[in-house]
């Protein structure tokens, strides 16, 4: 694991112990349908691990970056449309950057994602090159990192954009040491990151660390961030709020994540998406019939397990049929005499359910879903195979406790 940038000086040694990683998105939406249909949605994804002079991060914005990229593209986004940078120096980050800022239009919708080392100087945020160094002053650290503001700046004329920062929001130790010798960088013509027309996400509050990387080797947050667009969420503001969700209540509300929404517009995950390349299941037109399959439904026994234990009853749910893929819906209803609330994961094939610890490895979750109350879980898959619905009580709950649920899954080709 790697450690936060707070918690880090040249000499030591010692494993780093919690994990820094910066994500980092920025979505361009349209005010109308008119408008969205007529937009390009564009995605840039970077990742920095080798740092020079920190510890890596385990590989972790690698898969960040590469998990982000197969979700896109399982929602629609078109493989042209998707760049991947890796392992940026700082010359490198500008270049992609203006690289990036050159193929767009003011109307497209864009997507920047960034994973790696992060900091915070005054209140402002920064990102860091795999080259980064902090240098004699605070200065020197900002001008040898990228500032959230910077990137803004890049896209500023892009009417909205979404940034969600998976980051350490502390300041680093050694940077409180240090005295502004330079003269002051000035930001102002850079512009604030918080500009009307955003929603900007951050994976943890002010002044809070952002924890260590899950078991499934993505960061923390973003593990349910990418769950949360697995599930083709209506929109990116309802995926951020799954995302905060699922990340509270699975750190025991010690890592909150906070959202910040002044964007006009919403980015709606629908038929104004661009369509799927040829490696995709087409969307259908007007002209084409939408046809629901029921494959599987029952009622099962949910059981409360002891906080980080897993007990799920697991239904198994054969989508083999469907070789071209299709969307999977489950719709679950917990029974008012259930006396647990209840919690569901769905597992692709080929992955190990888990028993304990944190249920990575599923494409679709809900947690804590209340007693006589019902929930839905969608997942769109490229293939037909066998799912394993995992139905368990929550956490929260007495150990033990038991209650009932009834469930009906379909598949949408």
């Amino acid at each position: 694991m790697a450690a936060c940038f707070g918690h880090l000086n040249q000499r030591q040694k010692r494993p780093a112990r919690s994990r820094v990683t910066v994500l980092f998105a920025l979505l361009l939406l349209s005010f109308s349908t008119l408008h969205a249909q007529s937009s390009k949605y564009k995605v840039l994804l970077i990742g920095n691990n080798a740092y020079v002079k920190f510890p890596d991060l385990g590989g972790a914005p690698i898969k960040d970056v590469d998990a982000l990229d197969q979700v896109l593209m399982g929602l629609g986004f078109a493989e042209g449309s998707i760049t991947v940078a890796k392992n940026q120096t700082h010359q490198q980050f500008l270049t992609t950057l203006t690289n990036f800022r050159a193929k767009l239009n003011d109307d497209d919708a864009v997507l920047f994602y960034y994973s790696g080392h992060g900091f915070s100087i005054g209140g402002d945020d920064y990102l860091a090159p795999v080259d980064f160094s902090f240098g004699e002053t605070k200065d020197e650290a900002k001008r040898q990192s990228i500032g959230v503001a910077q990137v803004v700046a890049f896209l500023a004329t892009i009417k909205s954009r979404v940034i969600v920062l998976d980051a350490c929001r502390t300041e680093a130790s050694r940077l409180k040491q240090m005295v502004n010798k330079a003269p002051k960088v000035e930001l102002d013509a850079l512009i604030s990151s918080r500009l009307s027309g955003s929603l900007i996400a951050y994976s943890t509050s002010a002044q809070k660390v952002s924890s260590a990387r899950s078991a499934s080797g993505l960061s923390f947050y973003t593990q349910y961030l990418v769950n949360s667009l697995a599930a083709r969420p209506k929109d990116m503001y309802t995926a951020l709020l799954n995302a905060k969700s699922a990340t509270s209540i699975a750190s025991g509300e010690s890592q909150v994540p906070a959202i910040y929404d002044e964007m006009v517009g919403s980015f709606v995950f629908s038929n104004e998406q661009p369509s799927p390349n040829h490696h995709q299941m087409a969307h259908r037109t007007d002209t084409q019939r939408t046809r629901i399959h029921s494959v599987a439904a029952g009622t099962a026994t949910i059981i409360a397990p002891r906080v980080g234990l897993q007990n799920y009853t697991v239904i198994r749910i054969d989508t083999r049929e469907f070789e071209r893929g299709g969307t999977l819906v489950i719709e679950i209803d917990i029974s008012r005499t259930s006396r647990t609330d209840g919690s569901f994961d769905l597992f692709p094939e080929n992955v190990a359910i888990p028993t304990h610890g944190r249920p990575t490895g599923s494409v679709a979750s809900r947690y804590d879903v209340r007693r006589g109350s019902s929930t839905r879980l969608e997942y769109r898959f490229a293939r037909g195979q066998i799912f394993a619905l995992g139905l368990e009580g929550n956490w929260y709950s007495p150990p033990g406790a038991t209650g009932t649920v009834n469930f009906r899954a379909s598949v949408i080709d």
